[in-house]
Formats: C-alpha cells, sequence, structure tokens
C-alpha cells in the first residue's frame, strides 16, 4: 500500500518537473541549433566538423555523428518545435531512468523488510 503511494508520488511529481523544464526549456534552443545545423549539413557531403555554426557562425561542432543522424528528423520543421520535442525525448529517456531505478530500489527494500 505504502509502495503504490510513493509510486504515483514519484510519477506525480516527475510530471510537474517536467511540465516546469519544458516551459522554461521551451523558447531557449541553446546548443540544439549548433546541433540541427550540423546535423543538416552532414547529409550534403560536407565536413561538419571544419565548419562553423551558431548565431553567428563562431562555433565548431563537437557531436557525435550519431547523434547528428539522429536529429536529422528534426532539421525540417522549425527550431522551437524541434527543440522542445528533443527535450520531452531527453525528458521520457531520464524518467525511464529515474522509474527503474527508483523501482529496483523499492524492490530491494521490501525484500529487506519480507525477511
Amino acid at each position: 500500500m505504502i509502495t503504490i503511494k510513493k509510486r504515483q508520488f514519484l510519477v506525480f511529481f516527475f510530471s510537474l518537473l517536467t511540465i516546469i523544464f519544458l516551459r522554461i526549456e521551451y523558447d531557449r534552443p541553446g546548443d540544439q541549433f549548433i546541433y540541427l545545423q550540423a546535423s543538416a549539413e552532414l547529409f550534403f557531403d560536407k565536413n561538419i566538423y571544419s565548419e562553423l555554426y551558431g548565431n553567428p557562425a563562431m562555433l565548431f561542432y563537437f557531436g557525435n555523428p550519431f547523434l547528428t543522424t539522429l536529429l536529422h528528423p528534426l532539421t525540417g520543421i522549425p527550431m522551437l518545435f524541434a527543440t522542445a520535442i528533443w527535450k520531452t525525448i531527453s525528458i521520457v529517456c531520464l524518467l525511464r531512468i529515474i522509474f527503474v531505478l527508483s523501482f529496483e530500489y523499492i524492490g530491494a527494500q521490501q525484500s529487506l523488510n519480507v525477511t
């Protein structure tokens, strides 16, 4: 019974944090602009590691080519939506890790209490 309440609280708490985080971060693309620029140029046979990116162009791209390939579908939509989608995916992955670890921790605590 207590475990269910803990899980419900965790779901509610992290959902609230996610909504707050996405609202704050929605208007700030940050480095995502550089990643999306490099991703758009990767498939035009350009060396993305020798080009300068940003607005104004003054930063080199240091990212992974796999990450650049993953971001390529987001280059066709507006920057704010692409950033929001990417941050939502990142939050979902982070929450999944937190829930797996918390369930493992709660399960370990229950097995210690039973014996």
